[in-house]
């Protein structure tokens, strides 16, 4: 089924997927290490354990999403923050 924006479920069909944020864009892994400060290994091995965001694959590339990455930094700063509260 082909819907253009003008269709009454266009919009309804894209509610399954994630919002965007702003400027969003996707990270390869080397830059994704570069803005958390962790390695590739580090990267790999939590993203198998489900402890960061999980990339997207875009054929044979993985990138990962600019804003969950940042997220998931944030997120981390909050739960080291509680605990020394």
């Amino acid at each position: 089924m082909n819907l253009t924006p003008n269709d009454p479920q266009y919009h309804q069909a894209l509610s399954g997927f994630p919002i965007l944020a702003p400027g969003d864009r996707f990270l390869r892994l080397p830059a994704v290490c570069d803005v958390i400060g962790m390695g590739r290994t580090w990267v790999t091995d939590r993203v198998r354990e489900h402890a960061f965001p999980q990339p997207v694959r875009l054929g044979c590339t993985v990138v990962w999403l600019e804003s969950q990455v940042r997220v998931w930094m944030a997120e981390r700063v909050a739960e080291s923050q509680a605990r020394t509260a």
